[in-house]
């Protein structure tokens, strides 16, 4: 799995949360630029929201 995240989103906690719970080897944080239309992150959410997830199932981005 993948996290992407920037270090000044509100919902960058996730990122915090994840190291917590000891899951930094099974999701790779992926830190982002949003409102930059040569972000990475365009290519996995066309709306370039953070965090987004992607999973071996697909992509999950935030609800906001």
């Amino acid at each position: 799995m993948r996290l992407f995240y920037t270090s000044n989103s509100p919902y960058a906690r996730i990122g915090v949360t994840t190291l917590e719970l000891n899951l930094g080897k099974q999701v790779q944080m992926q830190k982002v630029t949003v409102r930059d239309p040569n972000s990475y992150l365009l290519n996995y959410n066309p709306t370039g929201k953070v965090p987004t997830l992607e999973t071996n199932d697909g992509i999950y981005d935030t609800l906001s």
